[in-house]
């Protein structure tokens, strides 16, 4: 027998007492440096991973998959995997992907095991939350989109075909007869033909299926409007689709729509200038015979006498006309051939109404113009002359004729008179011409030069000049127009202004006589004349001095001497003296008071009232 001395298992291991220290079992653990002969099981739900010499690494808490996930055995994953798409498995259940299975589809679709959930194919359904493999077929004849159908009332009639319509409880229905309809529609009725077209029931696919029904009797065919009454003479027989109607026999007639048969056409009235015979129909009237519009008559009727028609011609008596006139006569509709009038002619056999008249200014006896050569050029009236070839003209202008004349010339104005070409019928009426600008008319003799300061216009016949205005002269026939007139010279002590005419100069110039200057002379410095009267530069005299000053008359004023003084305006030829013994500047005296006593000598006093006096003699006071 062996004897084990006893040592502490290490971590995760337990003491067999025959064996020693074995690892612990799974899902238990233990600490180390123990002796324990059992090792303590994981709490629930939980395990030790041993690794290498069974040390325990962790624990981990075990927890079921969520929804559509999985994880395989012995796994110590934080996480599962998740399901492909589309595929589910309930929360712990999915141990293997293969636990995952299709979730189920939406209304719809149809579950294929390999690819998942599909749409219905065109013409199917399927509820919703199924795993089908199949979808359900709509009923015959209806039709949903892939995809689109959820429940069987989602499956709707297919369109119809042409020459059909759709009745929602037994589908597609053949249109009635005389009805159309176009391919792929879904209307609840269908079209009708326009009036009087027809088409068998199902047959009318589109309106031109719609084709026109027999016509009755008296009617024709038009392919754009249906039925149409037969033309005014024609004919057509029942129940014809014919696209014409045939007419009626040569000349005879039936009223539009009224003709069902030959038969029903009878002879035509007669035109005017036709009778009715029964076998042939209308015939001409023979010659000189007449008959009116719409008859049925076997004969016409005569003309009256001297009167005469075309055979046929004749549509009322007044197609009787006359017969042909001789020459110099015309035809008078109520009374027949007449002779011409006066001065009017006409060839023969002739049914003219009037008479040709003879070219203008010609003339010849009443029914004695047989031709237009028997006219012959009448006397020209006062104001014309006769030319031969071409009958009376005006008389040229300046010349006259007297009335009744055949002269081949007429007779000159007088030189210097004038009438216009025509207007002279004697001498009297040749007029003076007008004159030309600067000239008036002497009704004796004739133009005249208009006399000085007088104008005229051109082409005047004024007995008399227009006078230039004030102030204003031309030449005797100078004048043609107001402007010719200028402004006569002006005097002495004038200027000229061109608005207003001659002008006084202004104060202090002057002006010699006979002259047109716009402006005067100015009169020397200091020299003045009084407005107009300066005729001459000796009109200006010298202007009066200033106080102070004396008038020299070869130089002007000049200052007064020392001790002399003067007024103010005055025109004196000296200064006056001052009192003796007073004294002023030269030019500062302006009146006597300015004169002030002269300074005292030696041994004098000055007394304000009489000037110096001398100190002896006076008495002094200390």
């Amino acid at each position: 027998m062996s004897c084990w001395q006893r040592e502490d298992c290490v971590a995760g291991q337990y003491l067999d007492q025959s064996t020693g220290c074995q690892a612990c079992p799974a899902d238990q653990w233990s600490a180390a440096a123990n002796a324990a002969s059992t090792c303590t099981a994981c709490p629930a739900d939980k395990e030790k991973i041993v690794l290498r010499a069974s040390i325990w690494i962790s624990q981990l808490a075990v927890q079921a998959c969520p929804a559509d996930q999985w994880s395989a055995a012995a796994n110590a994953a934080s996480t599962c995997t998740a399901c492909p798409a589309d595929k589910e498995v309930a929360s712990g259940a999915g141990t293997q992907e293969s636990d995952c299975t299709w979730k189920d589809c939406v209304a719809g679709q149809y579950l294929d095991q390999s690819s998942g959930c599909q749409a219905c194919p065109a013409d199917q359904w399927s509820s919703a939350a199924n795993a089908a493999s199949t979808c359900t077929a709509c009923p015959a004849d209806k039709e949903v989109a892939s995809g689109a159908g959820t429940q069987e009332s989602d499956c709707t009639w297919k369109d119809c075909v042409a020459g059909q319509y759709l009745d929602q409880s037994s589908g597609c229905q053949a249109c009635p007869a005389d009805q159309w309809s176009l391919a792929a529609n879904a209307a609840s009725t269908c079209t009708a033909c326009p009036a009087d077209k027809e088409v068998a029931s199902g047959s009318g696919t589109q309106e031109s299926d719609c084709t026109w029904k027999d016509c009755v009797a008296g009617q024709y065919l038009d392919q754009s409007s249906g039925c149409q009454a037969c033309p005014a003479d024609q004919w057509s027989l029942a129940a014809n689709a014919a696209s014409t109607c045939t007419a009626c026999p040569a000349d005879k007639e039936v009223a539009s729509g009224s003709g069902t048969q030959e038969s029903d056409c009878t002879w035509k009235d007669c035109v005017a200038g036709q009778y009715l015979d029964q076998s042939s129909g209308c015939q001409a009237c023979p010659a000189d015979q007449w008959s009116l519009a719409a008859n049925a008559a076997s004969t016409c009727t005569a003309c009256p006498a001297d009167k005469e028609v075309a055979s046929g011609s004749g549509t009322q008596e007044s197609d009787c006309t006359w017969k042909d006139c001789v020459a110099g006569q015309y035809l008078d509709q109520s009374s027949g051939c007449q002779a011409c009038p006066a001065d009017q002619w006409s060839l023969a056999a002739n049914a003219a109404s009037t008479c040709t008249a003879c070219p203008a200014d010609k003339e010849v006896a009443s029914g004695s113009g047989t031709q237009e050569s028997d006219c012959t050029w009448k006397d020209c009236v006062a104001g014309q002359y006769l030319d031969q070839s071409t009958g009376c003209e005006p008389c040229p202008a300046d010349q006259w004729s007297v009335a009744a004349n055949a002269a081949s010339t007429c007779t000159a104005c007088p030189a210097d008179k004038e009438v216009a070409s025509g207007a002279g019928t004697q001498e009297s009426d040749c007029t003076w011409k007008d004159c030309v600008a600067g000239q008036y008319l002497d009704q004796s003799s004739g133009c005249q030069a208009c006399p000085a300061d007088q104008w005229s216009l051109a082409a005047n016949a004024a007995s008399t000049c227009t006078a230039c205005p004030a102030d204003k002269e031309v030449a005797s026939g100078s004048g043609t127009q107001e402007s010719d007139c200028t402004w006569k010279d002006c005097v002495a002590g004038q200027y000229l202004d061109q608005s207003t005419g001659c002008a006084a100069c202004p104060a202090d110039q002057w002006s010699a006589a006979a002259n047109s200057a716009s402006t005067c002379t100015a009169c020397p410095a200091d020299k003045e004349v009084a407005s107009g009267a300066g005729t001459q530069e000796s009109d200006c005299t010298w202007k009066d001095c200033v106080a102070g000053q004396y008038l020299d008359q070869s130089s002007g004023c000049q200052a007064c001497p020392a001790d002399q003084w003067s007024l103010a305006a005055n025109a004196a030829s000296t200064c006056t003296a001052c009192p003796a013994d007073k004294e002023v500047a030269s030019g500062s005296g302006t009146q006597e008071s300015d004169c002030t006593w002269k300074d005292c000598v030696a041994g004098q006093y000055l007394d304000q009232s009489s000037g110096c006096a001398s100190l002896s003699g006076r008495s002094m006071e200390c």
